[in-house]
């Protein structure tokens, strides 16, 4: 479970994990939910993961990617280029191409 500092919800809510890389958590509190949604994308123990309140359905528009900032250092200097960039992006899936010209 996510520390109570992160979410300050400590006592109000339980965790159980489902397999498959997913996890159920059941609230007190509507009001706690709804705080700790309000916090996403959620970190924890060097993780991102999404948190979306359950439906029994999903619909069209469920979220099935996250946006992430990735800085990319110790790049030798004759390798500082698009090329490279865009190989690490293309690995990472999306990539953004102004995102480069911050590492150089």
């Amino acid at each position: 479970m996510p520390k109570c500092r992160i979410w300050d919800v400590e006592g109000r809510v339980r965790g159980k994990n489902l397999g498959n890389n997913k996890f159920q958590f059941d609230f007190d509190k509507e009001e706690d939910l709804q705080k700790v949604l309000l916090r996403r994308p959620c970190h924890f123990n060097k993780w991102s993961f999404s948190l979306e309140r359950w439906i029994p359905t999903i619909k069209e528009d469920f979220p099935n990617s996250m946006m992430l900032w990735v800085t990319v250092m110790g790049v030798p200097t004759h390798y500082k280029k698009d090329e490279t960039y865009r190989s690490i992006g293309g690995a990472l899936r999306k990539w953004i191409k102004w995102m480069s010209r911050m590492a150089e």
